[in-house]
């Protein structure tokens, strides 16, 4: 696969469905804007349509299966409820055919893949071209095709898909289609044509506030940026991508779009902008199983270089050579060891700096030919598409143009703009494949939300009984959003950081503790019942009176709870997860600053009206 191959996985946790019913289209929105807010926003949308409607349900798990992607969990159960509804309907049903997709992607064999593949275009090709869910079924084909190399069935799929929405632009499913079609282009060096495209993506997204969608296609766009030289341009997309992932608390997304940043102001020679991005991203994308590691260490090594610090860059990548190298893509070794190579020949250590530049020159050589060949599978492909023809004899001299530029990196493997470029290369790949690794919220130290779910599946399977006894509390920050108003953001971080240092510090060896989202908490006591939690919960309280802030000495730091026990679930961690939900927001109604035990709490979703999360009451 190619350099920028590592950007698909970005499309295909983003996967639209394309149906015409309100319901569904209304969720697919919400998980555009914030997906993690999105599952139970559809969990609350499920429980309220009427069971026999089964394609509307089946639809509504499969937009729950894409928010857990895109958040950065699991989403199997999602997908197999939408498998076992499904099951009476027709099999040329599109629902169906959006399932089958999903299980052929987990087939091993190749060869045996590609055949189901193939049987599921032959039903797609039966679909009107004016549905919109065949064009997001041929957005689905084209990136498994591309995963598999068949870069010219993918164009195709990909191009057709775009073009069935001619008459309908302004729509979810042709900006997914332009930007999986300008993520092929971008493999092929076809650079303009493919950020025309993720900007006609981006115009969408943007004007329908799909926040997380945005923010993923300014970054996408920034690396394209990068490629073409536009570091300028670059730094704005990454710098707004940042904006779009703050303002739905996504840190994960905003440590990428700052490495983006850090590369792109590195690429300006602008050192004093890019230390707080490199020095920011490398803080929160340096963990032991975070897959972005080598090059969040290859970046920092790279500023240490411009600040003719050569020491301590060869520190930063001995020890990310020494511990990710076996888990790092070929892409990542060789920037690591290329930038290695300069910072051993600036401190005078010329035979080890030689031995680097080979290591990285034998990887960039296979690379580059493996490129190539995808890059003129895909222009053949798009040559012979008569609606794209005319565009590519455009573009023919500055596309030859590109490929001896990438001949000429190649060649000339140990100076630093190679460095750079592979590192924008690389830095493709696709944040939210990147974020089912993550583990820690970077501005509390504390586990995020899959981290803290898979610790506490983990706790209560060890207890070793059918039913094993937990009692768990979501905490909520009282006000929180008038702290902001009145303090700035800057005060609201501090008092995240100070509450999650409290929770912490109360709690038990054994109890789990997790950033849930925003300026909610979740804690997990395995073998305790409500009213010890309840307990524990009050000496978070007392604490949390006691805690000072230098932004303003008359702040006082309160919150609301709700705790539910497992047992009251049937033992479902996720279902006693939504009635302590319920019940911090009865503890709300009641004048916050409390804890509510009992109760089925209050349903957000029913009180507040049905677009859930984005309407409920003030914190």
């Amino acid at each position: 696969m190619g350099l920028f191959s590592l950007a698909i996985p970005s499309l295909a946790s983003a996967r639209c469905i394309g149906s015409d019913d309100p319901l569904v289209i209304e969720a697919e929105n919400e998980v555009g804007r914030d997906p993690a807010a999105a599952i139970a926003w559809i969990d609350k949308a499920i429980e309220r349509t009427d069971s026999a409607d089964r394609r509307r349900i089946a639809n509504l798990y499969l937009a729950q299966s894409i928010a857990y992607s895109m958040a950065g969990q699991p989403g199997t159960s999602a997908i197999n409820a939408a498998n076992r509804i499904a099951a009476p309907l027709p099999e040329g049903d599109p629902i169906k055919l959006f399932l089958a997709i999903s299980r052929a992607a987990k087939i091993d064999d190749g060869t045996a893949r590609s055949r189901r593949l193939d049987a599921i275009a032959e039903a797609h090709a039966t679909l009107p071209a004016s549905s919109g869910q065949k064009t997001c079924l041929g957005v689905d084909l084209a990136y498994y095709k591309s995963m598999d190399d068949e870069w010219r069935e993918a164009f195709e799929f990909a191009s057709q898909a775009y073009r069935d929405r001619d008459a309908e632009r302004n729509s979810r499913a042709r900006a997914e289609a332009a930007s999986l079609l300008a993520y092929i282009l971008s493999e092929g060096h076809q650079y303009e044509y493919a950020k025309q495209l993720h900007s006609e993506a981006l115009s969408y997204f943007v004007a329908k506030d799909l926040y997380d969608l945005a923010a993923n296609e300014y970054v996408i766009r920034g690396f394209i940026e990068l490629e073409m030289g536009q570091w300028l341009a670059a730094l704005a997309d990454f710098e707004a991508s940042i904006e779009q992932a703050r303002s739905y608390g996504n840190d994960y997304a905003v440590a990428y779009a700052e490495l983006g940043a850090c590369q792109a102001a590195l690429d300006g020679n602008m050192i004093e902008r890019a230390q707080p991005s490199c020095d920011l991203a490398f803080a929160a994308l340096n963990g032991p199983r975070e897959p972005t590691a080598m090059f969040a260490s290859t970046a920092k090594a790279s500023l240490l270089l411009r600040q003719d610090r050569p020491a301590e860059a060869v520190s930063v990548l001995n020890k990310a050579i020494a511990e990710r190298a076996e888990r790092a893509n070929a892409k990542q070794q060789a920037a690591a060891y290329e930038v290695r190579a300069e910072a051993l020949y600036a401190l005078g250590r010329y035979a080890e700096a030689y031995q680097d530049t080979v290591r990285a020159g034998e990887i960039n050589e296979d690379l580059y030919e493996r490129r190539q060949s995808n890059a003129t599978v895909i222009a053949q492909a798009r040559f012979q598409t008569q609606e794209l023809q005319t565009d590519l004899e455009k573009e023919q001299l500055s596309g030859q143009a590109s490929r001896r530029l990438a001949l000429a990196v190649v060649i000339g493997a140990v100076t630093i703009l190679l460095l750079l470029g592979l590192l924008v290369f690389t830095l493709l790949q696709h944040r939210r494949e990147f974020r089912k690794l993550a583990m820690i919220d970077p501005l509390t130290n504390l586990s995020n939300r899959r981290a803290t779910l898979d610790q506490a599946d983990e706790a209560l399977r060890d207890a070793g009984t059918t039913k094993p006894r937990a009692a768990v509390a979501l905490l909520d920050i009282d006000h929180f959003k008038r702290c902001n108003d009145t303090y700035g953001h800057d005060a609201g971080d501090e008092v995240l950081r100070e509450f999650a240092h409290i929770v912490n510090a109360e709690m038990r060896d054994q109890d789990i503790v997790g950033r849930w989202g925003g300026e909610e908490f979740l804690v997990i006591f395995p073998r305790t019942r409500a009213a010890e939690a309840a307990a524990a919960i009050e000496r978070i309280r007392n604490a949390a009176l006691r805690a000072k802030f230098d932004f303003a000495p008359g702040y006082v730091l309160q919150f609301s709870a709700g705790i539910g026990e497992l047992d009251e679930a049937e033992g479902d961690l996720r279902e006693i997860i939504k009635l302590a939900d319920r019940r911090l927001y009865a503890a709300k109604a009641k004048g916050r600053n409390r804890t509510t035990i009992k109760g089925a709490g209050i349903d957000v979703l029913a009180a507040f009206g049905k677009r859930g999360p984005a309407n409920r009451p003030t914190p």
